[in-house]
């Protein structure tokens, strides 16, 4: 059984280390005390149950304090200093498009592309590479080289034309 609505900004704020300076602070973030949700395989956000369902406790912050998010935004952050995944400060949160957040980032310095050996996605290392791009180089066929390596043939054709994995990472 759900908890009465009610009772959600109570249990949800319990949840929240705020700063000395008072519910009007501005400069300082409120960090996440419950539990976490690892995001994008690096960075953790805060997680609240309500019911069985569980959401992003950034989101949770801006709608107890601003109300619905419209569909299609996120809830960014702009934590002075450097972004912090688990503040729910609701002054520093706020409303924008996928790919406004990832300009923000981008801006900011925050989000470095996982590429190479390093993207979790990867099925080469270095190595490989070098050694797929010298035996093409002696006359394999891409055919040829994505069954020896298990990936496929256009795969080596990027690999080979240097649209992928341009240097070691």
């Amino acid at each position: 059984m759900a908890p009465p609505i009610q009772d959600l900004p109570t249990r949800f704020w319990d949840k929240v280390s705020r700063c000395i300076h008072g519910l009007n602070c501005t400069v300082c973030c409120w960090e996440w005390q419950g539990a976490l949700i690892r995001r994008k395989g690096k960075t953790w956000h805060g997680k609240f149950h309500i019911g069985n369902k569980m959401y992003q406790a950034n989101r949770i912050a801006w709608e107890l304090t601003h109300g619905p998010i419209p569909e299609g935004l996120w809830v960014c952050h702009n934590c002075p200093g450097k972004d912090n995944p688990v503040c729910v400060n609701p002054a520093h949160l706020f409303l924008g498009t996928p790919s406004k957040n990832v300009l923000d980032a981008v801006a900011k310095g925050t989000w470095r592309p996982r590429r190479g050996a390093r993207h979790y996605k990867t099925a080469l290392t270095w190595e490989q590479v070098c050694a797929i791009r010298t035996l093409q180089k002696q006359g394999l066929t891409h055919a040829a080289l994505g069954r020896m390596f298990h990936i496929t043939p256009s795969a080596v054709t990027h690999i080979v034309n240097y649209k992928t994995w341009r240097k070691p990472e």
